[in-house]
């Protein structure tokens, strides 16, 4: 929810449904009636920075953006990614973004173009979660969780997307 009234949720087939009444309906933003059913593009997450901008996620590759809020939404197309899984999509503001699922990606141009910030040697390869954490002064990092238990440093307070600041770290304790 973006407010106390408007928020987005997403389905199978890769539908998208927006309340603006704090829930007690729905309508449909994007809907493939008529189209080949498509089950393998879910949405898994919604990332909306206001009332129009927005962003979402899913499998088979899926990514998609709105700047108007309703039914206008355009796929994103990412070059060597299409038939990924992704689980979670994240924008610090209206240029900054990542996308977190079989891969880890960045974007630092409102998600015209996106790149891969995983570092060769980070042993995993499906991220299962991913989050800001911050307080009143800004986001002080992006971390995602590894679906083998490792939390991924993404970015710093400086909001460095360089993959040489990315870390892996054990989340679980050993022994």
């Amino acid at each position: 929810m973006v407010d106390q009234t408007t928020g987005w949720v997403g389905g199978d087939e890769g539908r998208i449904y927006r309340t603006t009444d704090a829930a007690k309906s729905w309508e449909c933003q994007r809907d493939t009636k008529g189209a080949q059913p498509n089950y393998s593009e879910a949405i898994t997450s919604i990332w909306m920075l206001d009332r129009t901008v927005g962003w979402a996620v899913g499998y088979g590759g899926l990514v998609l953006a709105t700047k108007s809020g309703d039914k206008e939404w355009t796929r994103i197309e990412i070059a060597g990614f299409g038939g990924c899984h992704w689980n979670r999509i994240l924008f610090l503001n209206e240029r900054s973004g990542f996308i977190a699922g079989q891969g880890l990606l960045a974007t630092d141009d409102g998600g015209a173009h996106w790149r891969d910030i995983r570092p060769p040697d980070s042993g995993h390869k499906w991220l299962a979660d991913m989050c800001s954490v911050g307080n009143e002064s800004g986001v002080q990092g992006v971390y995602a969780l590894s679906a083998d238990g490792r939390l991924v440093e993404v970015a710093n307070a400086d909001h460095n997307l360089s993959s040489s600041r990315v870390t892996v770290k054990s989340v679980f304790a050993e022994g």
